[in-house]
């Protein structure tokens, strides 16, 4: 093969739209988690401990296994830390 390929790129002039997996969600959690004692997180040091009954605002539901969220009243967290998502939780009970 040869010859020359060109790609042409044009921006999306109107804002993506946030649909609902890009959503904020608040949720309260019903089982207490520890990312240290999580031998499948992909980085345990971006892991959010939690317990039972806390508040987190979940940012980002990319990730079938692996969401992003804030601990509420933890304002000085800079980055979103990682929890397992309820699809993840689930297969872990089941």
């Amino acid at each position: 093969m040869s010859g020359q390929l060109m790609f042409l790129i044009i921006p999306n002039k109107k804002p993506r739209e946030r649909g609902l997996r890009n959503a904020m969600v608040h949720v309260k959690t019903h089982f207490s988690y520890s990312p240290d004692e999580d031998p499948h997180i992909p980085c345990p040091e971006l892991g959010i401990a939690f317990q039972k009954g806390d508040i987190l605002h979940v940012v980002s539901q990319d990730d079938p296994h692996w969401w992003q969220a804030y601990r509420e009243g933890e304002d000085d967290q800079p980055l979103a830390g990682l929890i397992p998502s309820k699809g993840l939780q689930l297969q872990r009970k089941a």
